[in-house]
C-alpha cells in the first residue's frame, strides 16, 4: 500500500516527532510505502526542505532528519495558503492508497486547509492532547471526510466525546528492548533525568526549583520557551529570576537538546525518570500520559509521576509508576525524586509497567491498527 503522511507545520514538535517516525518505521517493515509532505499555510511552489537540521538532529525514517523541536528536514513541503497550492496537494494525494494525517487539522484554521482532504483517498488523523473542542473545533468541517481520528491517550480521547465521527485510542509506537541486556536498576547511577519540551504544562520550572534541595543528581534536557526566557539575561520573567542560577550552583546539569540515541543513553545510565507534567484542562478528559513514561519503562527508569496527571488510567495502573502531588513545594518534590532514587521496589515497578508496553506499545502492533 502507498501511504501518506501530511503534517501542519507548528512550533516545538516534542513527542510528535517520535510517535510519527515509529509509525513510519512499523509501516515500512510491514511492506508499505511511506512519504511523508510537512504542510505550510502559505503560497510557494512544492520544494524540497535542506537536508540537515539543527544540532541534534538524527536520521528519520522519512529519509531525511528530524529534531525534537523543529521537525523534519529533507522532506517534500507543500502549501495550502491559497485554492490552487491545496489542489496542487489534493492532485498530489490522489496517487496514494491511504492516508494518516500526523496532527488532524491546523491549528489556526485560516487558509484554504480543509480542501486538503478532499482526495477522496481513505484518511484518519492522529490527534495527540486533549485539544478538541477548545483549539480543534474547526475539525467538524471534516468529519465527513475522516473515517476515523486516532487520539494517542487517554486525555486526548475523552476530549472527543462530542467529536461527530468515529475515534479509536491507538497508544504511542514504541521500538521495545530487549530488556535483560539492559544495566540493572540497582548498579545505575543515582540520578533523575526529566528531559522534556520546555512549555508551561510541561512545569519544568517546579524541577529546576527542585535541584537545591535534593540530595541525588539532577540531569535536566531538552528545550522550549519556558527554557529560554528561564536562561535570559534580558527577558527572564520575575517568576523565573535566580532559578537557572541556583540549579547549576547546586550541581545541577543540562543536557540541552539530545538526538534520541543520546536520550535513551542517558536514561540506561540513570534510576528515574521525571515527568510532573500537568494541564487541568487536559486531566479534566482523563489520563494525560506521555511518551516520556513509556521510554522511561522501556530503557529501565523508575518514572516518577504527576498523580493527577495520572489519575484515573485503564492503561497505567498505579503499580506502574511512583507518583508527587502536583502542588508539591520544592522541598517536597526534591524529597519524592530522592526517594524515587532510592527506592527499594523499583525493580518491581518497572517490571510491571513493561507488561503494560509489552501489550500496547509496540510500534510493530500499533501502527497496523489505522489501517484496521
Amino acid at each position: 500500500m502507498r501511504i501518506l503522511i501530511p503534517m501542519f507545520e507548528i512550533q516545538d514538535y516534542g513527542g510528535i516527532t517520535g510517535h510519527t517516525e515509529y509509525l513510519i518505521k512499523g509501516l515500512q517493515e510491514h511492506g508499505h510505502k511511506v512519504d511523508f509532505v510537512l504542510l505550510r499555510n502559505n503560497d510557494q511552489n512544492p520544494y524540497v526542505r535542506k537536508q540537515d537540521g539543527p544540532a541534534h538532529s538524527y536520521a528519520s525514517a522519512t529519509g531525511g532528519s528530524v529534531h525534537l523541536l523543529a521537525g523534519w528536514y529533507g522532506v517534500l513541503v507543500m502549501s495550502y495558503g491559497t485554492l490552487h497550492r491545496a489542489t496542487q496537494f489534493v492532485e498530489m494525494a490522489k496517487g496514494y492508497d491511504f492516508i494518516i494525517w500526523g496532527l488532524p487539522c491546523p491549528y489556526d484554521n485560516s487558509g484554504c486547509w480543509m480542501e486538503l482532504y478532499k482526495s477522496g483517498v481513505p484518511q484518519v488523523a492522529c490527534i495527540h492532547d486533549a485539544h478538541y473542542p477548545k483549539a480543534y473545533k474547526h475539525l467538524d468541517m471534516v468529519v465527513d471526510y475522516l473515517h476515523f481520528l486516532a487520539p494517542v491517550n487517554e486525555s486526548a480521547y475523552g476530549a472527543l466525546a462530542t467529536w461527530p465521527g468515529e475515534k479509536r485510542l491507538i497508544n504511542n509506537g514504541h521500538k521495545l528492548l530487549d530488556w535483560k541486556d539492559l544495566p540493572p536498576w540497582d548498579i545505575r547511577q543515582q540520578q533523575a533525568v526529566c528531559a522534556h519540551v520546555w512549555k508551561a504544562w510541561k512545569r519544568m520550572d517546579r524541577v529546576v526549583a527542585a535541584a537545591p534541595h535534593m540530595r541525588g543528581h539532577l540531569v535536566m534536557g531538552g528545550d522550549g520557551i519556558e527554557g529560554r526566557y528561564m536562561r535570559s539575561l534580558a527577558k527572564c520573567p520575575p517568576k523565573f529570576i535566580g532559578l537557572w542560577d541556583t540549579f547549576l550552583a547546586y550541581g545541577g546539569q543540562y543536557m540541552g537538546v539530545m538526538t534520541e540515541a543520546e536520550l535513551f543513553a542517558l536514561y540506561e545510565d540513570s534510576s528515574v525518570m521525571i515527568d510532573i507534567s500537568y494541564n487541568a484542562r487536559f486531566a479534566s478528559y482523563g489520563c494525560h500520559y506521555n511518551r516520556s513514561i513509556v521510554e522511561a519503562l522501556n530503557h529501565g527508569c523508575l518514572p516518577l509521576m504527576c498523580e493527577e496527571s495520572m489519575a484515573g488510567s485503564v492503561i497505567f495502573d498505579r503499580n506502574t509508576y511512583v507518583g508527587v502531588s502536583k502542588d508539591a513545594s520544592p522541598e517536597k518534590l526534591a524529597e519524592a525524586i530522592d526517594a524515587a532514587i532510592n527506592f527499594e521496589g523499583a525493580e518491581d515497578v518497572i517490571a510491571a509497567g513493561r507488561e503494560v508496553l509489552t501489550r500496547s506499545f509496540d510500534y510493530r502492533y500499533t501502527c497496523l491498527l489505522y489501517l484496521a
